[in-house]
């Protein structure tokens, strides 16, 4: 946090202060949905604006905005190059983007209502939501490689585990499963509260 801050703290008693918090007036013009850090003082976050701004929160300045989705943004996840980044949207679609300029790449269709979650692991891209699927994709060629549904499975969160062919995924039934992106994402196990 040293590096976001401009005024260091030095507090004269451990864990007896409050942190400084650095705010500023939202890039976007509507409510931010999601956000993932890109460094200690970088962000990209997206919104019900259906736009996506790059935030520099040590100099306070919105760097730049990319526009294309149709419906609010609602996830977005890094590319393990830290090139390029995927953004979720309402619409139906992912896109994919450059971070050094506003261009598109490419568009990943195949929901057939809102992606709530996009996640980035092992060289795929994964995608979920509302139409209760769970989506594997090349990144490379944009192709779905495997999906699977189950019934009233609306998901809301992906996250690969590090290093491991494991996907990680929340749902609005209140379970958390477990996919096996190695075998036509498979189930392998559900936790049940």
């Amino acid at each position: 946090m040293g590096n976001i801050l401009r005024k260091k703290y030095a507090p004269t008693k451990p864990h007896n202060h409050t942190p400084d918090i650095v705010d500023f007036r939202s890039p976007h013009s509507d409510v931010p949905l999601a956000i993932t850090s890109l460094s200690t003082t970088e962000s990209l976050s997206g919104g019900d604006d259906r736009q996506i701004a790059l935030v520099d929160w040590s100099a306070r300045t919105c760097r730049r905005n990319w526009a294309g989705h149709t419906g609010c943004v609602n996830s977005i996840a890094l590319d393990e190059s830290k090139d390029t980044f995927f953004t979720a949207s309402r619409d139906c679609s992912i896109r994919q983007w450059r971070l050094n300029d506003t261009q598109k790449l490419q568009t990943f269709n195949g929901h057939t209502l809102s992606v709530s979650s996009v996640a980035v692991g092992n060289g795929y891209l994964a995608s979920g939501g509302r139409d209760t699927s769970v989506r594997l994709w090349d990144i490379a060629t944009g192709q779905c490689l495997h999906t699977n549904s189950i019934p009233r499975n609306i998901v809301t969160c992906l996250k690969f585990f590090s290093n491991e062919p494991v996907l990680l995924q929340c749902s609005e039934d209140l379970r958390v499963r477990l996919w096996d992106t190695r075998d036509d994402l498979r189930l392998q196990q559900v936790v049940i509260n």
